[in-house]
């Protein structure tokens, strides 16, 4: 209870992860199954020029919620793999906003992951939020 459950379908439509967050009691955290993610979420996103990079899917679901369609998302600070960059690299896109958590870990994750897309000649800028905050908290937390 007190968890919104997301089901994660790959390209051909069948559900191959699930996605949770605990939304009570102030406590935010993530959940995932035990299984390797094999695509970024809302891969849609790829055929814009420009795309607004989410550490989790709430956050990705949130931007997208609130009209950027662009928004797609990782597996956590450690989940920007190299088949990821070049799923990015051989899009559309030429700009990437790491919309990461303004922690520790999602600091020093968009850190790396600004040079991993430097690598590919793709520009990049920090989205800009407040201290210990996530893209989820920042939108609806007035």
């Amino acid at each position: 209870m007190g968890r919104i459950t997301v089901p994660i379908r790959n390209d051909l439509g069948h559900i191959e992860q699930l996605y949770g967050r605990r939304i009570t009691d102030r406590d935010f955290n993530h959940y995932y199954l035990k299984v390797p993610h094999r695509t970024i979420f809302n891969p849609e996103a790829l055929k814009y020029y420009q795309i607004h990079l989410c550490e989790s899917v709430i956050d990705t679901l949130t931007l997208y919620s609130n009209g950027i369609e662009n928004a797609c998302g990782v597996y956590g600070t450690n989940s920007l793999k190299d088949d990821y960059i070049k799923k990015i690299a051989s899009s559309q896109v030429e700009n990437v906003v790491i919309a990461y958590d303004n922690d520790k870990a999602g600091n020093e994750a968009a850190h790396l992951a600004a040079k991993k897309l430097k690598k590919e000649n793709i520009r990049s800028q920090r989205f800009k939020l407040p201290a210990g905050y996530d893209v989820n908290q920042y939108l609806t937390n007035p």
